[in-house]
Formats: structure tokens, sequence, C-alpha cells
């Protein structure tokens, strides 16, 4: 009797580390969960913003072009150029928002 008391203590001792195991388990799932959607939010707002600069600079552009400020450029421009030109543009209005914000920092 007395060593079957004891197999049946060990038992659930046994059955409360493997539940312990999974509860472990499944709170470190949700804390990886929990903080893989914190990144993918602080990612997205960061993508949100640079398309914001970007539709920014671009309005810009085009109000400075109809004020005839900028120079005539060449008419016949390659994509790459375009996309060069439009990323210069937005590099440009970043640099100006956080000189702004007193963040004054090398944007790339």
């Amino acid at each position: 009797k007395e060593f079957q008391h004891w197999v049946d203590d060990s038992r659930c001792d046994q059955e409360d580390d493997a539940a312990e195991k999974a509860i472990k388990e499944l709170q470190r799932r949700v804390a990886k969960k929990r903080w893989k959607r914190a990144v993918q939010a602080v990612m997205a707002r960061s993508r949100f913003k640079i398309i914001l600069s970007a539709a920014k600079a671009a309005r810009e552009g085009e109000r400075e072009e109809r004020e005839g400020k900028k120079e005539e450029k060449i008419k016949e421009e390659s994509v790459r150029e375009k996309m060069e030109r439009k990323k210069e543009a937005v590099r440009q209005q970043l640099q100006r928002e956080m000189k702004e914000k007193g963040n004054a920092g090398n944007v790339n």
C-alpha cells in the first residue's frame, strides 16, 4: 500500500510538471504572437508615414512645377530615373520633417 501511495503521488507530480510545461509553452507562443503583432503594427505605421511623406513631396513638386519655380526637365525619362527622382524627393521630405521635430539624423 505504501509503495502504491508513493507511485500515485509521483504520477501527480509528473502530470503537474507536464501541465506546467504545456502552460509555459502556450504562454511562450502567445507572447511570441503578441510580439509579432506589435512589430507588424510598428512597421505598418512606418510604411504609412513614408507613403504620406512621398505623397506630400509629390504634391509640393507638382505645385512648384505649376508655379514655374522648377526648371524644365527632359521630357523623356527612363523609369529608373523617375524612381530615383521620387526616392530623392521622399528622402528630402523626411529630412525636412526630422529637422522640424529636432531629431536631425541621417536618412537613408
